[in-house]
């Protein structure tokens, strides 16, 4: 009984300790990041951002703010530093395995498919437009896929010039 509520004690001290340790983020933030993320990704003055939700990532401080764009489009997932300076696109924590959030990450993927969201990245007014046509046990097609994701769908390069289907 002792050892239970000095469990319980110390979960409660070390909550109240993060609290204390990390910025709060409040709702008069959001129309300033907002703004910033519609331009930083140079969307055209008809289209926007809105930023959905914001969710604690860990004891680090870091926030995963996810945005909803105004068009059929994939959401935008971006993390606040603890400072609330900076907008990145990834956090690595180096404490899990990689191998464990890649599979994570593929059930999510798994999920998405499964609910049937658009499989789509980029604005529909893009000038150029990438109909994907794959086999997922190609290898080949495995290597574009990847090419693809890491290289072509980054926000920047999606603000704008390519949208794949």
């Amino acid at each position: 009984m002792i050892l239970r509520f000095c469990s319980i004690s110390m979960l409660l001290a070390v909550a109240a300790l993060r609290a204390q340790q990390c910025p709060t983020f409040t709702v008069s933030e959001r129309p300033q990041i907002e703004k910033f993320a519609t331009q930083w990704f140079k969307l055209p003055p008809n289209q926007s951002l809105t930023l959905t939700e914001s969710d604690s990532v860990d004891a680090g401080c870091y926030r995963k703010l996810i945005f909803r764009p105004s068009v059929p489009a994939p959401l935008l997932i971006l993390y606040l530093t603890p400072d609330k300076q900076h907008l990145v696109t990834n956090v690595l924590d180096l404490r899990v395995d990689p191998a464990v959030t890649r599979r994570e990450r593929q059930n999510e993927l798994l999920n998405l498919l499964r609910s049937g969201a658009l499989l789509t990245a980029g604005q529909d007014t893009a000038p150029a437009k990438l109909v994907v046509f794959s086999d997922f046990e190609c290898p080949y097609c495995k290597q574009f896929a990847e090419i693809t994701v890491n290289g072509v769908t980054t926000p920047s390069a999606m603000s704008g010039g390519t949208m794949i289907h």
